[in-house]
């Protein structure tokens, strides 16, 4: 495996020529952020400590997926990272699976994350599909919260269920 070192000021943008000749462009938008665009069928996978996003070009569905324990300050990243990368392909279409998280937030974290994703701008039409285990539902507290708060969500145990109704056409 090559590794590059390129070091870029704000505001320029990179090429990445795939040996198919697919390019895929990585703009430095600054305070250590990038923008990432990729043509249909590369796939942008994002890892961060306790989560990671991967946008799938050919549904246009971001896959957010938690792991162990994530603090609020993580989860409000994430929110961050899928709005800043992936709000041009809004509304947003977004599958966040909850099966391998820890969830150690207290009721009122829960609550104001909950509130935090309703109010968020960037995610006002968004769909979102939350992915569980059918006996248990981490999430339960801010899904209920974002919900009530008008946030366009449904539950699902099977992916294949999460991804048909992402991708319907909004009634």
């Amino acid at each position: 495996m090559i590794i590059h070192s390129l070091e870029r000021d704000i505001g320029e943008k990179v090429v990445i020529t795939t040996a198919s000749g697919e390019q895929v462009l990585i703009e430095v938008l600054g305070n250590d952020l990038f923008g990432i665009s990729a043509p249909d069928g590369i796939n942008v996978s994002h890892q961060e400590a306790g989560y990671s996003i991967d946008f799938n070009p050919a549904l246009k569905v971001v896959n957010v997926s938690y792991l162990g324990a994530v603090s609020l300050k993580d989860r409000v990243c994430a929110v961050n990272d899928v709005c800043e990368n992936y709000a041009r392909f809004g509304p947003l279409k977004i599958l966040v699976d909850v099966n391998k998280l820890e969830m150690e937030l207290t009721t009122e974290e829960q609550v104001a994350f909950g509130e935090y994703l309703a109010g968020h701008v960037d995610l006002t039409d968004a769909r979102v599909a939350v992915l569980h285990k059918p006996e248990h539902n981490p999430n339960l507290v801010v899904d209920i919260t974002a919900f009530n708060k008008g946030y366009l969500l449904a539950e699902f145990n099977k992916k294949e269920n999460a991804e048909a109704w992402l991708l319907r056409t909004a009634a």
